[in-house]
């Protein structure tokens, strides 16, 4: 399959302009900051770390639409670099372990602010806690994407 992207017309597009991959990586690492930046927020109320603005439900309608609107970006702006270099994406190891930790980030995210907004016990600390070393575990991977031989 990387093979096969790699000579699409958008993915050879992309390697041709030199000025799209490092473009993609800045709006990734911006997407990485308030995505990261508002799970920090969310979950640092819940763990009540640091300064309480407010309510909880106030603190995850201030937050958690950056969050979104962050991975959202994230994921397109991912897209983007995978079609610009399929065969160091696809077959890299660490990629799709760095799939798997962004596929748990979003299905921890979803339950804890879910449960938070009915009531804060040990679980949803403890899946906040997790919340926040998932984030970091993924930015860890993607850091390491590019080091990792293909």
């Amino acid at each position: 399959m990387s093979l096969w992207l790699s000579d699409t017309p958008i993915s050879i597009f992309v390697r041709d302009h030199f000025y799209i991959i490092p473009a993609l990586q800045t709006a990734h690492i911006l997407s990485i900051a308030t995505a990261f930046g508002s799970a920090i927020m969310v979950n640092a109320h819940i763990l009540r770390i640091g300064p309480l603005y407010g309510t909880l439900p106030g603190t995850i309608d201030r937050f958690m639409p950056w969050l979104w609107a962050g991975l959202a970006m994230l994921i397109l702006s991912g897209i983007g670099l995978v079609i610009g270099d399929p065969p160091r994406e696809l077959l890299n190891a660490v990629f799709w372990i760095k799939m798997t930790l962004v596929f748990g980030i979003i299905l921890l995210s979803a339950a804890v602010q879910l449960r938070a907004l009915r009531k804060i016990d040990a679980v949803v600390r403890l899946g906040a806690v997790f919340v926040i070393l998932l984030w970091c575990a993924t930015i860890i991977a993607g850091r390491w994407i590019y080091y990792v031989p293909v």
